[in-house]
């Protein structure tokens, strides 16, 4: 409370790991969003504070920060101190498990001398066992758009994932909902393809429990590139096995397998002058994933079955 007559009311929350890379075999820089509330009741209100910063710091990986709007205001924010972390979990790295516990708030403003306030953090999700324990969550360029994919451990009352995506890691959007098993004590593996446009995308999977309690995984990061090629299948849809491929180069070497809606490999084969003979399939929908050994060019190709 400033000696003027009026309280400032702040809320940061850490929602979730931004990485700088998807690959991180010596390591990587982060940064965090953050959810943010800062509200003023009283009297004599300024029209804004002259300083308004928020820090978090990791236990696992240092501190990172933000300045906060000064005039008060609700959002979503991303810290901007770019934190080296000496591992290679980028992929997986949450709030949680980067120890992001510790909130500090520098302010100062009329009647409000500078100062620090600190405080510990424990999210609501922290207090109790986790929905869904999420192994791996990935995205990578293709021909057609970006491969979302990832593997659950465990789940408990988990109703839903919802695939997410942003420009700038602040702003999202819902571009994909996957249902979830409810409850599975076994491994499973879930697949999305974004036919998002070429240029840095981020995405972060959002995973909502039969309560509507909703928790958020780490962000990733992709670079969606034009030269991939542009690759369709036919006939499509099909009830055969024999498919043709356009737009792969016929002399090259390529590989198939085929997965399921759900993730699951169901089949590998070798493609000849474009050309490839599928598994038996019963009717549904598939991802044909095509990868050219001699080149690292990938391709995936939505397919039908009736």
């Amino acid at each position: 409370m400033s000696t003027d007559g009026y309280t400032v009311n702040i809320s940061v929350e850490p929602v979730s790991v931004v990485p700088s890379t998807t690959s991180c075999t010596s390591g990587y820089n982060f940064d965090l969003t953050l959810n943010y509330r800062v509200t003023f009741s009283g009297t004599n209100i300024p029209g804004s504070l002259w300083n308004l910063q928020a820090r978090v710091t990791c236990s696992a990986g240092g501190t990172v920060g933000t300045a906060l709007p000064t005039n008060g205001g609700t959002g979503t924010i991303t810290t901007v101190y770019n934190q080296y972390r000496n591992a290679n979990d980028c992929s997986t790295a949450t709030v949680a498990s980067l120890g992001c516990n510790t909130i500090a708030i520098d302010i100062s403003g009329p009647g409000i001398a500078n100062q620090t306030i600190s405080c510990p953090y424990t999210s609501a999700a922290a207090a109790q066992p986790l929905p869904v324990t999420l192994v791996r969550f990935g995205a990578s360029a293709q021909a057609s758009g970006v491969l979302l994919t990832w593997t659950t451990a465990t789940e408990l009352n988990n109703d839903y994932f919802t695939v997410e995506r942003s420009a700038d890691a602040t702003t999202w959007q819902s571009v994909a909902q996957v249902h979830g098993a409810g409850n599975a004590t076994r491994q499973r593996s879930y697949t999305h393809l974004d036919p998002a446009p070429a240029g840095r995308a981020y995405y972060r999977l959002k995973q909502t429990d039969f309560d509507g309690t909703a928790t958020y995984s780490a962000v990733q990061s992709v670079l969606s590139t034009t030269t991939l090629p542009r690759v369709s299948v036919a006939p499509n849809p099909s009830h055969g096995r024999a498919v043709q491929f356009n737009g792969l180069d016929e002399a090259a070497a390529w590989t198939l397998r085929v997965r399921s809606a759900a993730g699951q490999v169901l089949g590998q084969a070798a493609v000849r002058s474009a050309q490839a003979e599928l598994p038996v399939l019963p009717a549904g929908v598939y991802f044909l994933e095509l990868h050219n050994p001699a080149t690292g060019q990938k391709a995936v190709v939505k397919y039908c079955q009736y």
